[in-house]
Formats: C-alpha cells, sequence, structure tokens
C-alpha cells in the first residue's frame, strides 16, 4: 500500500454501483480524493462512464482527481467486428481526438493534463544509447487527468 489512508476499492461496474461501495467504506465527499481509473473505460458503456465522471464532477469536493486513460473511438468501431466472439475483451468505449476536453467539461470536470502516444513515449520510456526507445507503446488513445 502507498499510503495507510489509500484504499483500493474493487468493483463490477456492470454488476454493481461503485458509489455504493465508496459510501460504505467510509469515503468523505468532503475530503479531497484521487480516483485511479486506469484499464476500465474501454471495457464499459458509455452511460457508465458518464455517471462515473458526473459523480466525480458533482459530488466530490473541489480538488478531487480522476486519472484514467480510453481508447481512441476509431479503434473502437474498427475492432468491433474483430472481438464480436469474444464478448469479455469487446472495447465499447472511446472518444474521438479532442473529445476529452468537452467530454469532462459535461460532468464538471477540467482537463488537468492530457498525454497522447507521443508525450507518453517521451516520459515513460527511455532511449537507448543509439536513440532507439526501449520498449513500445501503441497509439491507444490517451491518458487525461480531470479535477473537479
Amino acid at each position: 500500500m502507498i499510503n495507510e489512508r489509500a484504499k483500493y476499492i474493487g468493483c463490477n461496474f456492470e454488476q454493481e454501483k461503485w458509489t455504493e461501495r465508496l459510501k460504505s467504506n467510509g469515503w468523505n465527499k468532503d475530503i479531497p480524493t484521487c480516483f485511479i481509473f486506469e484499464g476500465n473505460s474501454m471495457y464499459l458503456d458509455r452511460d457508465v462512464i458518464e455517471e462515473t465522471m458526473q459523480f466525480i464532477g458533482n459530488q466530490c469536493s473541489n480538488g478531487s482527481i480522476i486519472a484514467f486513460d480510453f481508447v481512441d473511438k476509431e479503434w473502437v468501431d474498427f475492432m468491433k467486428p474483430l472481438m464480436k466472439h469474444d464478448p469479455e475483451q469487446l472495447l465499447r468505449f472511446g472518444l474521438f481526438k479532442g473529445e476529452h476536453e468537452v467530454f469532462l467539461k459535461c460532468a464538471g470536470l477540467n482537463v488537468v493534463e492530457y498525454l497522447e502516444y507521443e508525450h507518453l513515449l517521451k516520459r515513460y520510456i527511455p532511449e537507448a544509447i543509439d536513440g532507439e526507445t526501449m520498449g513500445y507503446c501503441i497509439d491507444f488513445g490517451g491518458f487525461v487527468i480531470g479535477r473537479v
């Protein structure tokens, strides 16, 4: 655990109300909260993502943040027919390039940081002596930090 005050609260977003899980675990809406929502959005329906963002934007105190990644909507649409044989891995949610700011604004959130493929490469994947990157990252969509 990073900090004894940090809590991991797991939830199946399709079968449970994550907000109820949060409240039953002692969450206090008056204390700024950091939500880490990585690797989730692309596998959930848009209404679930909108509800999540709106809860944070409307119910959480100023200074609360959410960090999440998303897949490009064009990629989601391209992959749907190819993944129909495996409903567990079906990509459902995505945002078009540049849509992240309006999407968050509609939920009462402001973009603090937005990282695309090139930014992620420069920041997190080091270069070898010869200038080649030492890892791999696909151009999947983006990573956003939004704040109330």
